[in-house]
């Protein structure tokens, strides 16, 4: 059952036994359908860092729902890879006032964004689970902490689904 736009799970263990159950039941499309569910964000990705680009696993679109994956974008380009560069989380409510993003290529493009890092089992960030818009949102900080609570069941997911198109 998806929860609806705001609510949280007091707990982080429940939320990641939620997070799994979505996961066995449709795979990382459904656990980005169940984030995007819990904001106000247009879009819920997981990304992979193929310097120099950024590619795009899988991409929940709440305006456009069949869409599936997102174009391929320059990763210097894009708030992602400020989560790569520093391993950590990265968000902005409204990205032309935040001064951290004043010569950002993707300032005025898209406007709010909160990220997490993917970390494979060596421990390397090689992608991120993020929500954004087009438009400013205001990112609750405890959705910043959701993302970071379950980002190691995506990049788990992530790695298994890299693995099985590679062979």
């Amino acid at each position: 059952m998806l929860q609806h736009v705001g609510s949280t799970s007091a707990d982080p263990a429940d939320l990641v036994r939620e997070v799994q159950q979505q996961l066995e039941a449709g795979g990382l499309r459904r656990v980005l359908r169940y984030l995007n569910a819990r904001t106000r964000h247009r879009f819920t990705g997981a990304y992979v860092f193929e310097p120099p680009m950024l590619r795009s696993v899988s991409l929940f679109d709440r305006e456009n729902p069949d869409i599936m994956v997102g174009e391929l974008a320059p990763l210097d380009e894009t708030y992602c890879s400020l989560v790569g560069a520093r391993a950590s989380a990265f968000r902005t409510d409204d990205a032309p006032r935040d001064e951290r993003l004043a010569l950002h290529p993707a300032r005025q493009s898209i406007q709010a964004y909160c990220g997490a890092p993917l970390v494979n089992g060596e421990g390397a960030c090689f992608g991120s689970l993020c929500h954004f818009d087009v438009r400013p949102r205001v990112v609750p900080v405890q959705e910043a902490t959701t993302l970071l609570v379950v980002a190691p069941l995506v990049a788990a997911e992530v790695e298994r689904m890299w693995r099985a198109k590679v062979s």
